[in-house]
């Protein structure tokens, strides 16, 4: 599948002409006389940070900390600002590849058929924005502390084992959790052999790709020891690295150099960054707006350089030579909590799940937001090879789908009918929680609050209780700890889409960040062959099988959660970005960051 931007053959004026007032009247405090974070960077007087590349959040950073992150709402940021040892570089003839970043060569294998220790050089040339070398101690400072078992990061587990399992990586995280026992660092696989040199161990054996793949996880870039050890408060139990501009360090393509609050973030162009001859804009500034369609009237006055497109936009839009679509990148679910002991545990009756996964009338739903009805959980992004064949595209992937998307109100009501008798109930009323600022999660509250009423019938009713979005998180996570943090929830997840597995790690049994309780023995016995099994490494056809068994049992009877639909992804690009890739790069996107203007 192909996706290409759309050709003009019109002349536009320079848009640089229209960049005099991008930050003025925008209400946001300078950063001298602001907040107190900011730095002062290197537009010119004006403040037009001209040829920079304009782009907006709609909502202020917490952390610029990658470990603690819950939300996303920095991931562009720290991903343009950090290094990581592998990552996306364009190839010079519209394409890409996972290369070496801090990395100077592939991963070479020093154990032969065993595959399980792995030897990676690095630059000798890379620093911190402050000029520091960066080297190997570096490098094994960040993995520990993405590790620390006190602080439990939400990115630790990732780094452990998130596409290769680090020897005893696992363990060291978790070593302070009920019945554990104490695991040393110098047992953890991940060794320092010289001043550029580390070594890493996995538990299984691995191929090279899979550890570059595992290297480019934002879990596992660096962290700048002095400035975060700097960060600790003074009982050493909350560590405030990345809160703001003074405690955070850049590396990357570019150095984080202003941070005003509610106001705009800018990164400047690094002329350290190890493929600096590779970066051809000076900047790029994030301006912080309300929301999508405030972007959208900033995009059409000339003082964005992109903004994505809200559904009810796209059809505006589509013979725009700016318009620019992908793959849905997000998918949206509705979690079912079985843990829930409320309510007799109907949440974790079987055939309660198979009445609401029915009763969901998906076609409907999407309509609602120009989007793709989904029965699964591996979207339609989700590529099985580098020639770009996508995991939906195959027959033998969707033999097992329902027709009509999967509803079916008469079944539903069925089960739903036989559940209340097994549970014992004559009357049934859930809470589903959801992000209060998704334009996405609402309409699909709403809709299923009158819908599923009409097909359950009075004995059932349904309240919305929209949150925050990091309410919503901490509680969606709460049920380790409380197994009634929440009933129904509504969440998107964004899995890599160049790696099958991804989209099903959060539904094994030992993934510790996950948002509902699965227990499935078959389900982690496939997940490690396909993930670990040798074979799964060498036969793809083979490693296709495992994920769709995976996804059959999971959805099709365990009815674990019920997939929604997936989020249309569509945005405008000014005209005069010309971009280094002619095709979206799986796992790398449109690569941006190497973009460049053209004027004439």
């Amino acid at each position: 599948m192909k996706h290409t931007r759309k050709k003009t053959k019109l002349k536009i004026m320079c848009m640089l002409l229209a960049l005099l007032f991008l930050f003025s009247g925008c209400g946001g405090p300078s950063a001298e006389e602001g907040s107190g974070d900011g730095e002062g960077g290197n537009a010119n007087a004006s403040g037009d940070y001209e040829g920079y590349y304009k782009t907006y959040l709609t909502a202020s950073i917490a952390t610029m900390n990658f470990l603690t992150d819950a939300d996303g709402t920095s991931t562009e940021l720290y991903s343009r600002s950090g290094l990581r040892l592998y990552n996306y570089v364009p190839d010079g003839n519209g394409g890409a590849s996972l290369e070496g970043e801090l990395a100077a060569s592939d991963p070479v294998c020093v154990d032969g058929d065993a595959g399980t220790t792995w030897e990676i050089t690095l630059r000798e040339d890379a620093k911190w924005q402050n000029g520091d070398a960066i080297t190997a101690d570096d490098v094994i400072f960040s993995l520990q502390t993405a590790l620390d078992p006190e602080q439990l990061y939400t990115e630790g587990s990732k780094a452990a084992n998130g596409l290769v399992e680090i020897r005893n990586a696992a363990a060291y995280l978790e070593q302070y959790a009920p019945g554990n026992s104490p695991v040393s660092w110098e047992d953890v696989g991940i060794k320092k052999t010289g001043d550029y040199t580390i070594q890493i161990i996995t538990e299984y054996k691995t191929n090279a790709e899979k550890i570059k793949q595992h290297f480019n996880m934002p879990s596992t870039m660096l962290v700048h020891q002095a400035t975060y050890e700097s960060c600790w408060d003074s009982s050493h139990a909350v560590n405030s690295y990345g809160s703001s501009l003074d405690k955070y360090m850049s590396c990357g393509e570019y150095i984080l150099t202003e941070w005003v609050t509610d106001s705009k973030y800018v990164l400047e162009k690094n002329p350290d960054y190890v493929h600096a001859d590779l970066i051809k804009l000076p900047g790029i500034v994030y301006r912080v707006v309300a929301d999508n369609n405030t972007a959208l009237e900033l995009f059409l006055q000339g003082e964005l350089t992109q903004v994505t497109l809200g559904s009810a936009e796209i059809e505006n839009y589509l013979q725009d030579p700016r318009y620019m679509s992908d793959p849905p990148l997000q998918q949206l679910n509705v979690l079912i909590n079985n843990r829930n002991t409320d309510n007799n545990g109907i949440l974790n009756n079987l055939n309660f799940r198979k009445a609401l996964f029915y009763a969901t009338d998906r076609e409907s739903i999407a309509a609602l937001r120009n989007a793709i009805p989904a029965t699964y959980i591996l979207g339609t992004k989700m590529m099985v090879d580098e020639s770009g064949t996508t995991f939906r595209s195959l027959e033998s992937s969707s033999a097992y789908l329902p027709e009509n998307y999967g509803y079916d109100p008469e079944y539903a009501r069925e089960c739903y009918d036989l559940a209340m008798q097994e549970c014992g109930l004559t009357s049934l009323n859930l809470t589903v929680i959801f992000s209060e600022s998704s334009p996405n999660q609402r309409p699909i509250a709403e809709y299923i609050q009158t819908s599923w009423k009409e097909i359950f019938g009075d004995s059932f009713s349904l309240t919305l209780d929209p949150k925050p979005t990091t309410v919503a998180y901490s509680q969606r996570k709460g049920w380790t700890s409380n197994p009634n943090s929440y009933e129904l929830a509504i969440e998107g997840y964004v899995p890599v889409d160049n790696i099958l597995t991804d989209a099903l790690k959060f539904y094994t049994t030992g993934y510790p960040n996950a948002n509902e309780y699965n227990n499935n023995e078959r389900v982690d016995a496939l997940y490690q062959e396909a993930v670990y099994g040798e074979q799964a490494l060498n036969d793809n056809d083979y490693l296709i099988s495992l994920v769709q068994q995976m996804e059959q049992i999971l959805i099709y009877e365990d009815y674990i959660t019920c997939p929604v639909f997936e989020i249309p992804n569509a945005w405008l690009l000014d005209e005069h970005v010309v971009l280094p890739v002619t095709e979206r790069v799986p796992g790398g996107g449109w690569m941006t960051d190497f973009a460049e203007f053209v004027t004439e």
